[in-house]
């Protein structure tokens, strides 16, 4: 795992040692000057600049902290030292200037840093559609290659009614990074909802920000009247995909007092590497977002591994659905050779970062033909969970295993397809419930 830079500013002033100082030297000599050094040590300081404000009676200097992989995390003090010429030095000490994070804090801020990202993005595509966007909820799965899918509810849809959504209305904002070859280009999308005839089949539009349909496709509306708790309504959405064939799955959930409403859109998807769309500056933004928040899930995963004892893969998956709800995980290196023998016998399969732990989970079969599989924290927390196991008759075309990421309404199920056609769905992220609400 590669070291961790970040840009760094450290202020130092108002104080009369200080005003001396700038009163002697200039800005260049207090930079010469100047070594700062973190203590507990794992980081490093790099100082580039020093800029002097004579009203406020402070130095402020730019420069670039350097974390070591083998850092510990917690608080650093900072000492500061300042050799002027033919002077005794000067030190100076701040104490817990500085925290290097676990892979679990660093994770769990980068979500909030690509929510953050990408609610921007969708907030300025919504105004040029002239729809309003929820940001709290929207749904993003990305494992580096297409499709790259983020589901935004549109904020008018909450309170529709079945009827209302049979006689047409807006309901998500989507954003697709595609394949080539899919029923769509890549590129933002308002998809309205509608019935026709009024009792018949339902359909989904798929309009550009400049209210061009680009595609009209059928669609799975299903209603269904029950009795619940809740003080308000619920909803959720969810992304997921399958493989045969290629398909990208779209959905929307509602659940009240009297209803449950699960609404869902098939598109399929081309293979291989991404389309020749050119995506707008909006795009791009969340496109370098999800790059920048999946690199440091695969150093987090990395770090995970080492917590773990575990063999991981550097490929890695992501979901998140909300500001504290992230997912990220992997296969264990050998994943991509096992049989079904092998993994009736017991196999640790995939590593995962969810509910702000990892776990590293084990697949075994029973005596009685169960599968199972039994995620384990490094604190010791450990859950067994019924798994699902197929195997297809036909082998997959990739070389390694694929990571498919299904958010669904109740959990999120981290499948893995292995070369041989092994599908194994292992549910709940890590622990049971503790990915949803």
């Amino acid at each position: 795992m590669p070291a961790t830079t970040l840009s760094a500013t450290i202020t130092l002033g108002p104080h009369m040692t200080i005003s001396q100082l700038m009163a002697l030297m200039t800005p260049q000599q207090m930079l010469a000057a100047t070594s700062m050094t973190f203590s507990p040590g794992g980081a490093d300081v790099a100082l580039l600049q020093a800029t002097f404000f004579p009203v406020t009676q402070q130095v402020i200097y730019t420069g670039v902290i350097t974390i070591f992989p083998d850092a510990l995390p917690g608080a650093r003090n900072l000492r500061i030292r300042i050799q002027p010429g033919g002077s005794p030095p000067v030190e100076f000490l701040c104490p817990l200037a500085f925290t290097v994070e676990t892979p679990e804090e660093r994770l769990q801020r980068a979500n909030g840093t690509f929510r953050s990202e990408v609610a921007g993005a969708l907030q300025a595509i919504g105004r040029q559609a002239g729809v309003p966007v929820r940001m709290d909820n929207f749904a993003f799965t990305f494992n580096g290659n297409p499709p790259l899918v983020v589901n935004a509810m549109v904020s008018s849809a909450e309170g529709l009614t079945p009827e209302q959504l049979a006689r047409g209305a807006d309901l998500l904002l989507t954003f697709l990074r595609l394949p080539e070859g899919s029923a769509l280009p890549s590129g933002f999308y308002v998809v309205r909802v509608f019935r026709d005839p009024p009792a018949g089949s339902w359909w989904a539009q798929f309009r550009d920000p400049g209210g061009r349909m680009v595609l009209q496709t059928p669609m799975e509306v299903d209603v269904r009247p029950i009795e619940d708790e809740v003080q308000k309504p619920r909803y959720k959405l969810t992304a997921r995909g399958k493989l045969v064939p290629p398909t990208l799955i779209i959905d929307w959930h509602k659940k009240d007092k009297t209803i449950e409403v699960d609404a869902q859109i098939e598109l399929p998807i081309g293979t291989g590497g991404p389309d020749a769309a050119p995506l707008p500056p909006a795009g791009q933004t969340i496109l370098n977002a999800a790059n920048a928040f999946l690199s440091t899930a695969r150093d987090a995963i990395a770090a995970g591994a080492k917590l773990t004892k575990a063999d991981a893969a550097r490929t890695v998956a992501l979901a998140s659905w909300e500001d504290d709800r992230v997912v990220a995980w992997t296969y264990i290196n050998g994943m991509e050779r096992a049989t079904i023998e092998e993994l009736a016998r017991g196999r640790e399969t995939i590593l995962t970062f969810g509910s702000r732990k990892f776990w590293l989970y084990r697949l075994h079969r029973d005596e009685n033909g169960q599968w199972l599989v039994t995620s384990l924290s490094p604190d010791g927390e450990s859950h067994t969970e019924v798994a699902e196991v197929s195997l297809s008759d036909r082998p997959s075309d990739s070389p390694l295993p694929i990571l498919l990421t299904s958010i669904e309404p109740d959990d999120i199920l981290p499948t893995l397809v292995t070369p041989a056609g092994l599908t194994i769905k292992q549910p709940d992220c890590g622990c049971k419930g503790c990915c949803v609400r």
